[in-house]
């Protein structure tokens, strides 16, 4: 996610200078960005990756699916404090 947003921040960022700037090594990055290309979050350029059209709707996607499983947890959560009592 932090190669991902880095790159939202700052597209086309080249592997060497998403390395330097989260302090990870390149194969590292490497490896994150070609993870991130199937799931059409990046795509690569002659001058780095970017995002692509659908990076912020697939964030945004993931973000509301991220809150409803905490909002889930919470409640099962209190669900047990209750019966533990």
């Amino acid at each position: 996610m932090e190669v991902l947003h880095r790159v939202r921040d700052a597209e086309p960022m080249g592997i060497t200078s998403i390395s330097t700037e989260l302090d990870y090594p390149e194969h590292q990055v490497r490896y994150s960005l070609r993870m991130l290309e199937p799931n059409d979050l990046v795509e690569p350029t002659e001058f780095g990756a970017v995002t692509t059209e659908r990076t912020d709707s697939i964030l945004h996607d993931f973000d509301r699916r991220i809150s409803d499983l905490v909002g889930r947890l919470d409640h099962v959560r209190d669900e047990y404090a209750h019966t533990v009592r």
